[in-house]
């Protein structure tokens, strides 16, 4: 039976514990040891992972040397910031890992990653899950037999309204760096980091390629709350095939607007929604939906991919070599892209249900514009720093 360890059990860490509750109880793995720093507070659950056998640590590093060489799968559910080194310490320990999206805030950490994973002979899953449903992995199929016939473009966009407290969460909520460490939070990094993905996942030239835009970004960024990263972004790139990728985010905003991708052929286009559907209209043919997996189905998809390849079992997982295209974008828009400071006067500060927001007046028009066009927000008459320059790159 397959050996996992947790490192934390709080927030993003349930999801985790249900993943191994899953796989528990197909008698397919056990969670022998976890690290829970906070155990006063998850006292209760503390209790029970106790009594089910599984050892508790305040530390991960002790954990790791207890279990050195013992553990198949180390499972990290931290801030982006611990990433790295939390995964590399895990591989010397001998376990496969898998580790929350991002893979890391910059390049070379990726790559510092995959070469220990290889050295190591383990192996990194990152928690991109989408690209495991099955409905994604159908529509990728369709792209790549031609469905829509020549890929033309892809446009995403993503409006999640995330209040004041959204950004006083933690140290490092729109943070560019949390003490010496890079984090690079934002929507594209964080939030609606899965939506950028799958569309660099659907634009890859086979089944397992995430293409690259990074050569090619040029992107606007904005900030409307006090925080040091961005919080509302409209990025352009393209692919080395030339398929124009377009994508619009933020969290400043008074209305969401649902997750959707469009992707764009020479024979018609695919309108993916997320909690609802995939929607097919293509030349000649009588519109069809592919339904989507629900949250709690992709991350089960996932775990029982990375469960299967080290059961010995053939699986595709995202590993470092597809997350990169990610980082790639995350790491350009820190490094080249400066961030404009929304001017008061294109502020309003509200109060709903659910907290206070400071909300930028018709970003949602904006963005919808945007990603109707296919267009940068400056090419749709955006200038919500009142008429600076906006830089593409610096």
């Amino acid at each position: 039976m397959i050996k996992a360890a947790l490192i934390g059990v709080s927030s993003y860490g349930r999801v985790h514990l249900r993943m191994i509750d899953h796989m528990v109880a197909k008698g397919r793995l056990e969670l022998v040891a976890a690290t829970v720093i906070n155990q006063e507070e998850e006292a209760e659950l503390c209790a029970k992972l106790e009594a089910g056998g599984c050892q508790l640590f305040r530390d991960y590093k002790e954990m790791l040397a207890a279990w050195n060489g013992r553990l198949d799968l180390c499972m990290i559910p931290t801030p982006i910031f611990l990433h790295e080194d939390m995964t590399l310490d895990a591989l010397d320990a001998g376990a496969n890992v898998l580790i929350e999206k991002p893979l890391a805030p910059e390049l070379s950490a990726c790559r510092r990653i995959a070469e220990r994973a290889e050295k190591r002979g383990r192996f990194v899953a990152v928690g991109f899950q989408k690209m495991h449903c099955p409905a994604t992995r159908r529509i990728k199929r369709d792209l790549l037999s031609g469905v829509l016939g020549e890929l033309r473009e892809i446009r995403g966009i993503t409006l999640w309204p995330r209040g004041l407290d959204y950004f006083s969460r933690n140290a490092w909520a729109g943070r560019l760096r949390a003490g010496d460490s890079l984090v690079l939070d934002s929507p594209v990094s964080n939030a609606a980091a899965h939506f950028l993905h799958l569309m660099l996942y659907w634009a890859g030239a086979d089944l397992n390629e995430v293409a690259s835009i990074a050569e090619t970004l040029r992107a606007e960024t904005f900030r409307a709350n006090d925080i040091e990263n961005f919080d509302t972004a409209c990025l352009r790139g393209t692919t080395k095939e030339g398929v124009p990728v377009t994508f619009v985010a933020s969290h400043a905003c008074r209305q969401t607007v649902n997750p959707t991708i469009r992707i764009v052929g020479s024979k018609g286009e695919i309108e993916w929604i997320k909690d609802e559907a995939a929607y097919y209209r293509v030349d000649g043919e009588a519109e069809r939906t592919v339904a989507l997996s629900g949250d709690e189905e992709e991350v089960r998809a996932m775990i029982e991919a990375i469960v299967c390849r080290i059961e010995g079992t053939a699986a595709d997982l995202c590993e470092p070599e597809q997350a990169i295209p990610h980082t790639e974008v995350v790491e350009t828009l820190y490094r080249e892209v400066e961030t404009q400071t929304v001017a008061e006067e294109f502020i309003e500060e509200i109060e709903t249900a659910e907290g206070r927001f400071r909300v930028v007046k018709g970003l949602e028009e904006a963005a919808v514009n945007a990603f109707e066009r296919g267009a940068l927000f400056s090419e749709v008459g955006v200038r919500w720093d009142a008429g600076k320059p906006l830089p593409l790159r610096k």
